[in-house]
């Protein structure tokens, strides 16, 4: 993880602006640009970008705020300096087999070298998230973003993405999840990564709701209780 500063400092002198986005990420919808996502016409004085934490472990239990998954950095001296100096930070030091990230956190608390005006932290899921959104709605995703996930799980999702599985779920078999997901989203989702679900019954519009969460929630863990006389096994 502290890779990533290094390989930043190494090419930012070269271009205005660098994006870094970690190799278990993948841009979702290419139809918009960074600077419109990034609102960089808007913001001329700030000089790195991220997200805020999405609720998961260990992040919040070492009570992050910045999630370092995906960051722009504009070249600029300040940027280079922090990322230079950001390493020796003092409440770093005890810290440094965990992730940049926590330090990036640490940093900001302090408002080290001025972070605080110069780091704009967006909220999530404006730049990169986990949750897949209706098909007919793209624009609800930038980057989806599978941190943790199995080498080959994740590698299969993103098949499944780029293969346009999410096409199959606009078919009315599959109304209940969305009415799921609608009523779900109003309660920020449970403000948890991990889902674990109970489904009564195995029939076919069981399966169906199964098929959907499965793909758009990946960090779903599904537990299924099997009424007696359920109509068919899958």
């Amino acid at each position: 993880h502290w890779s990533k500063l290094h390989a930043v400092q190494m090419y930012l002198p070269d271009y205005d602006f660098l994006l870094w986005i970690d190799a278990d990420a993948v841009f979702f919808d290419q139809s918009r640009r960074l600077e419109d996502v990034f609102e960089l016409g808007t913001q001329p004085d700030v000089q790195m970008w991220a997200q805020d934490i999405w609720p998961d472990y260990p992040s919040v239990q070492r009570h992050e705020l910045i999630d370092t998954g995906v960051v722009l950095f504009r070249n600029s001296l300040w940027t280079r300096q922090f990322l230079l100096e950001m390493y020796h930070l003092p409440s770093c030091q005890d810290h440094l087999n965990w992730t940049e990230q926590y330090c990036f956190t640490m940093a900001y608390r302090e408002d080290f070298l001025g972070m605080r005006s110069r780091m704009k932290i967006m909220p999530t899921p404006a730049v990169n998230h986990h949750l897949l959104p209706h098909p007919d709605q793209p624009a609800g995703l930038f980057i989806l973003h599978l941190a943790g996930r199995p080498s080959k799980a994740r590698a299969t999702h993103f098949e499944q993405v780029h293969a346009g599985r999410a096409a199959a779920f606009r078919s009315s078999e599959y109304d209940a999840f969305w009415r799921f997901r609608r009523l779900f989203a109003e309660h920020s989702f449970g403000g948890v990564a991990s889902l674990q679900t109970c489904i009564f019954g195995i029939g076919a519009r069981h399966r169906a709701f199964l098929d959907a969460l499965l793909f758009h929630f990946p960090y779903l863990g599904a537990f299924t209780l099997v009424r007696q006389g359920a109509p068919q096994l899958w």
